[in-house]
């Protein structure tokens, strides 16, 4: 999983070299570390609900502590890259890009940070300060797979979510109250 880790801290550094070249490790928090953000909703969630891992950070080293870059890591491999100049306050770029690993070392390394991280309670944490030697093997990624049945009304909420619509009283031309609609049903 080192393998895996380390090629997200790289994208990270490298996007933020190359995109906010004025930022010096020096200006960022213990160097430019990138911190696994669980301590939310934890691993299983974001994979299982909003598929992809927990963010991925590195901070300013300022009084304020915003974000300097915060990734996500998708279940396919994909990741998205936002990086903040202003110490933190400005978005300035969004990059995307895919690791090299494929599904299912993905799944492998989601496995693996519930196990480092979320299961020995270690929250919102550098990646340094995550077990490297935590042994993941097809068992452990069969009972990572198996509470998804546990987050199934989450993800049903939010497919959900995704066939409602809002509309206001003055987006409504019968001049009626705001209402929320979806699977056929009305709430004044």
């Amino acid at each position: 999983m080192n393998r895996i880790l380390s090629d997200i801290r790289t994208k990270i550094q490298e996007a933020l070299k190359k995109e906010i070249p004025e930022v010096l490790p020096d200006d960022l928090e213990e160097g430019g570390k990138v911190y696994y953000m669980n301590g939310k909703n934890g691993t299983e969630f974001d994979w299982f609900v909003n598929e992809h891992l927990p963010s991925f950070m590195v901070f300013y080293n300022d009084e304020e502590n915003l974000g300097a870059a915060k990734a996500a890591v998708y279940t396919d491999g994909g990741m998205v890259i936002y990086l903040f100049d202003d110490h933190g306050r400005n978005m300035k770029k969004e990059v995307k890009t895919f690791l090299d690993e494929d599904e299912a070392e993905i799944l492998m390394l989601a496995a693996f940070l519930r196990l480092a991280a979320d299961e020995k309670r270690v929250w919102d944490a550098a990646l340094d300060r995550l077990d490297g030697d935590t042994a993941v093997d097809e068992a452990a990624v069969k009972e990572f797979l198996s509470v998804r049945e546990y987050y199934e009304p989450s993800i049903r909420r939010k497919e959900l979510m995704g066939k409602l619509c809002v509309v206001s009283k003055k987006g409504d031309d019968r001049g009626l109250e705001g209402r929320l609609y979806g699977e056929g049903r009305t709430r004044r």
